[in-house]
């Protein structure tokens, strides 16, 4: 009985270790990968782990990406990447691919969707000079961390879109281009920061002296970024989409050397609270930049250097409350900027050098009781720009022009 038994637990044994192939490959010519497993292997369905040396391009990272279902764990640090002109790459709309680049769409196909959600581990290569396009993304299977080689000098941001368990990027200290700082990637200077793993947990999120830029995308939809945001009085830019969908968020207050916040950078951050100062050098509210931040809660301060509040600005940010006062170098409200922003109370002054209100700027702005302008001549003021409650007062000798126009 002893020796069946033994004899089982070897047959299970050798069936398990059948089913999780765990082996190394030699490509000697880029395009290859494919021939050289089913000639090491005699399979691609039960492949877990691999290491790969020699030369792939990007016909063979679409081999790895669709016909590799199981792969978790993979080896590429040996690895040159070739240049490819073709149309079997990654992405059929691509005709070239460049050398010592990660390719875009390595392991996330933008066709049918689906990304390698199995991969947990990935050595990349140690030759790569940048990383492409959504090479990445979706890659819901990375858990810890990261490695940047050491001569990558461009990546795009969308590269690691929707890693969403990835908590930490790790950069060679040979690296010149890039460090890192609390597993944040940042320009070696350390005056740019780059980009923020989706699953970055931070609270409160203390951002470093000497910081100057924050760029596009850095920390968009960072849900596990929570309480207080602080800057350092060292920061001039925020980029465009830089903090949005982080509904974690709390609060927010901007140093008086911000000179620019991008497009939709706050847009949906859900959590803010308590009131909104915009910084003395801000000329510009742009686009959509706190759009949906439904939980302000008290007064809204603009600089008077403000001359543009751009469409969708504030929109439904119903929290936002007190008199709205517009500084009086503004010169045009876009559409939809305060569409919304119920909370806002008492008389509107629209500024004199305004030249233009969007369609719907203060629509269901319910508790602005009157809008005042003092202009002879009207600004271009769209359609539905008002809620239909509040009353319009205009200087009595215009009242025919303000008709007309």
């Amino acid at each position: 009985m002893k020796t069946i038994f033994t004899i089982l637990l070897f047959v299970a044994f050798a069936f398990t270790a059948k089913a999780m192939v765990s082996n190394s490959v030699q490509v000697d010519n880029a395009g290859n990968l494919r021939r050289e497993i089913l000639n090491t292997f005699g399979d691609t369905k039960n492949i877990h782990t691999l290491i790969i040396t020699g030369f792939l391009d990007a016909r063979d990272f679409q081999f790895m990406r669709d016909s590799l279902p199981k792969l978790s764990e993979l080896d590429i640090e040996s690895v040159t990447i070739n240049e490819y002109s073709g149309l079997n790459g990654t992405d059929p709309q691509i005709s070239f691919y460049a050398a010592n680049e990660l390719p875009a769409f390595s392991f996330h196909n933008s066709y049918t969707g689906n990304s390698k959600v199995l991969l947990k581990v990935l050595k990349l290569p140690a030759s790569i000079t940048s990383i492409g396009y959504k090479a990445l993304a979706g890659c819901t299977g990375f858990n810890d961390s990261i490695f940047i080689p050491s001569l990558v000098s461009s990546f795009s941001n969308d590269a690691f879109e929707g890693c969403s368990k990835l908590e930490r990027f790790s950069v060679s200290p040979q690296n010149l281009y890039f460090t890192d700082i609390d597993g944040i990637i940042y320009s070696k200077d350390k005056k740019k920061l780059i980009l923020c793993p989706l699953n970055k947990a931070a609270n409160p999120l203390i951002l470093p002296s000497g910081l100057e830029h924050i760029t596009d995308y850095a920390f968009f939809n960072c849900t596990g970024i929570k309480g207080d945001l602080i800057f350092p009085n060292s920061l001039k830019t925020i980029g465009k989409w830089a903090f949005a969908y982080c509904s974690g968020l709390k609060k927010v207050i901007f140093p008086d050397s911000l000179t620019e916040i991008g497009e939709s950078a706050f847009s949906e951050c859900s959590g803010l609270k308590d009131g909104l100062v915009i910084p003395s050098l801000i000329t510009e509210i742009k686009d959509f930049t706190f759009f949906g931040c439904i939980n302000f809660k008290d007064s809204l301060i603009l600089p008077n250097s403000l001359k543009k509040i751009g469409n969708g600005a504030f929109y439904n940010c119903q929290g936002l409350s007190g008199s709205l006062k517009l500084p009086n170098a503004v010169i045009s409200i876009g559409a939809e900027a305060f569409y919304n922003c119920k909370s806002f109370t008492g008389t509107l002054y629209i500024p004199d050098n305004t030249k233009s209100i969007g369609a719907r700027a203060f629509k269901n702005a319910k508790n602005i009781t009157i809008v005042k302008l003092h202009q002879t001549t009207p600004p271009k003021i769209a359609s539905e720009t008002f809620d239909i409650s509040c009353q319009i007062r205009v200087p009595s000798a215009a009242i025919t022009i303000y008709k007309a126009a």
